[in-house]
């Protein structure tokens, strides 16, 4: 991230050679937030080193090269100057609607030596926030060499892959390495078995890739009612959209958009914890946790929950190998058995508990001779981490009425803001004066005694294997540390 042209109106990253810019332009500074609009800012900023560049986002403004009723506005005639002197060209078409069906603010310039890898992809309205989302691609590849942008830790060219190469050489592996397909009887045969299969995976992409870098299933609980719901609820946010004959008709059109979201999205929720406790009232006990036959559609979700390109740990398997080599039926079944294992013993294996530190900089520090103006991130297998989700949902299931309604974080459905906005409901409604201590307890989670949170869900009267493997995901952590020279 390029934290220069970082602020509370813009987000910027530096990939590769390419500089891409969100911003949202203010149409006025305020007292609370006196800074410039954003365009005085890049005015200022923007030199001609970044000859490729993107900027995109809300630019809450109007101009006939976009939108072709557009009437005379200063602003917005000294941004496009300033755009075309910098030889950057309008991707979205003109008078493309994306706000509140009527205008086109949210928009998309590029350099000029982007045009050829940048494409407009659509206008996606199904959002219930009064702007439609903007869909655009970039190709992270250079046109003259090929060379890739995001690479694996082996430097391997994932994208451009020979998928069915890699399926016969993962097959060919599993062969040569004589991978077994048994049911896994011990926590070393766990760990034998995660090993060989990284190995295999990693052979198949070393053979099929060259050196440099899926749809999720309908849910269970989704039927026609919240389909329905669904549909008022956009409906409903599409008349709040529309002009109407007075004020008062107009209020009441919103009103009836905010409620017809909040009766969905409680509806959803509803479904998906009536779904789900369905079926646990069937079973007895540690029953619970002995769930095997769902694993494949939780292999698919958690999967289809990875993303392609995020970075992996040292093992160098991304998100879109372990996809590819999950459609591989020989390391599909053994795979499988290695995660149905690890859930029936509840053990995690040793050779997933290793990741790779990498030290970046922390914003507007003074000094970065000081370790503390740097953030060390792990970088995790992406194989471990689909065990975790897996791992994660159940444990969420299992604990949503063990925990009390006040704690905010760490939960389904649940965010800093609603905590907010709990307060504040409490406030108004209690019409005193409030006292409040906000306490933010420093490496809170660095520093948890697995041995008292072993405890801790013995009382809960967890399922014993979901605490061990809590204890062992825990313990025997290792990780080598990777920094700039």
């Amino acid at each position: 991230m390029n934290y220069k042209f970082t602020n509370r109106d813009m987000v910027t990253i530096l990939v590769k050679d390419i500089t891409i810019v969100n911003v949202y332009n203010q149409p006025k500074p305020s007292k609370k937030y006196p800074e410039p609009p954003v365009f005085e800012f890049l005015k200022r900023e923007i030199k001609e080193q970044y000859s490729k560049i993107v900027i995109a986002g809300d630019y809450n403004l109007h101009h006939k090269e976009w939108e072709s009723r557009a009437g005379p506005n200063t602003e917005a005639d000294e941004v496009v100057e300033w755009l075309h002197e910098n030889d950057m060209m309008l991707i979205t078409p003109r008078n493309q609607k994306t706000y509140n069906n009527r205008t086109n603010i949210d928009l998309v310039y590029g350099s000029v030596d982007l045009l050829h890898r940048i494409s407009f992809s659509g206008v996606d309205e199904n959002t219930l926030s009064d702007h439609s989302i903007v869909e655009w691609d970039i190709s992270m590849s250079q046109s003259k060499n090929g060379d890739e942008v995001f690479t694996s830790v082996k430097r391997l060219n994932i994208k451009n892959a020979d998928w069915e190469k890699f399926d016969k050489e993962l097959s060919s592996a599993i062969k040569d390495f004589n991978v077994h397909n048994k049911t896994l009887k011990s926590t070393d045969q766990i760990d034998d078995q995660a090993k060989v299969l990284e190995e295999v995976v990693k052979r198949a992409m070393a053979k099929s890739m060259k050196e440099v870098k899926v749809m999720k299933k309908s849910k269970r609980y989704w039927n026609q009612e919240l389909r329905e719901k669904l549909e008022k609820a956009l409906e409903a946010k599409r008349e709040a959209r529309q002009r109407q004959p007075s004020l008062a008709l107009k209020r009441q059109k919103i009103e009836e958009a905010k409620k017809a979201r909040k009766i969905f999205d409680h509806s959803l929720r509803e479904a998906s914890t009536e779904q789900w406790n369905k079926y646990l009232s069937s079973l007895e006990g540690n029953d619970i946790w002995k769930i095997l036959k769902f694993l494949f559609d939780e292999v698919d979700s958690a999967l289809a929950d990875t993303p392609n390109d995020k970075a992996p740990g040292d093992d160098g398997i991304t998100g879109k190998v372990l996809k590819m080599a999950w459609l591989n039926k020989d390391f599909k079944e053994r795979f499988f058995k290695l995660l149905q294992a690890c859930v029936k013993f509840g053990y995690h294996p040793k050779v997933w508990r290793h990741g790779i530190i990498v030290v970046i900089p922390k914003p507007k520090k003074p000094d970065y001779s000081k370790p503390r103006a740097y953030r060390p991130i792990s970088l995790l297998k992406i194989p471990s981490k689909v065990l975790e989700k897996i791992i994660q949902k159940r444990m969420t299931k299992l604990t949503t009425h063990l925990l009390p309604p006040e704690q905010y974080g760490g939960r389904q459905g649940y965010c800093a803001t609603d905590a907010v906005l709990e307060l504040v409901q409490r406030i108004e409604t209690s019409k005193e004066k409030i006292s409040a201590m906000l306490i933010d307890i420093q490496g809170a989670f660095d520093n948890v005694n697995r041995n008292i949170l072993a405890d801790t869900m013995e009382d809960m009267k967890l399922p014993k294997a979901l605490i061990n493997w809590t204890y062992q995901f825990v313990s025997e952590r290792e990780a080598s540390m990777l920094m700039d020279r």
